[in-house]
């Protein structure tokens, strides 16, 4: 089942159209690296984003479609809040796919449907927030229905002949320096 089905890596902050006088505003994307014209808006896009600062270092990820709230509608709010001057550029991972106008859909057979991406955003969400441990992101990660295992370390045993070969090398360190 394929649940990431297109994304932007470091996208610019400052190329964002934010709209004006009653302009929605849009994320344009084009399939191409210097394309003349876009082929999708992805403003609407359900799925994970990722926040950088001028250095390039993750400083928030989070998650849009929760709810109402689209990528775009996430961006914005995190132009205008506290984090407004904190992040430069962001990438996204969308779960929507594009449609042959350039809107987005939900089509591709095996596809999440938008109303069962809740469990998936969490879980992609987790992963990213478990792994980079960004600075700015407040939350930890929503682990529902996951167990952690940690790492198992078996006990050497300590017997009579382990501890002998322990002071052999002991004792074999200790007139290694004072040669």
């Amino acid at each position: 089942m394929t649940t990431i089905l297109n994304f932007g890596h470091y996208w610019s902050r400052e190329l964002i159209d934010w709209g004006w006088q009653g302009s929605a505003g849009s994320l344009l994307g084009a399939l191409r690296a210097n394309a003349e014209e876009s082929d999708a808006d992805f403003r609407n896009q359900i799925g994970i984003y990722v926040l950088y600062d001028e250095n390039r270092e993750v400083v928030y990820v989070g998650q849009a479609g929760r709810g109402n709230s689209r990528l775009f509608e996430r961006l914005r709010q995190h132009s205008r809040g506290p984090m407004r001057d904190r992040w430069t550029a962001f990438s996204w991972f969308g779960f929507l796919d594009v449609g042959l106008d350039g809107y987005l859909v939900e089509r591709k057979k095996g596809a999440i449907p938008a109303h069962a991406h809740t469990d998936a955003l969490d879980q992609f969400e987790s992963i990213l927030l478990q792994v980079v441990e960004p600075r700015l992101t407040k939350q930890g990660p929503r682990w529902n229905g996951t167990t952690e295992y940690f790492q198992f370390v078996e006990e050497e045993a300590t017997t009579l002949e382990h501890i002998w070969h322990e002071l052999q090398e002991l004792k074999e360190l200790v007139g290694n320096r004072q040669q």
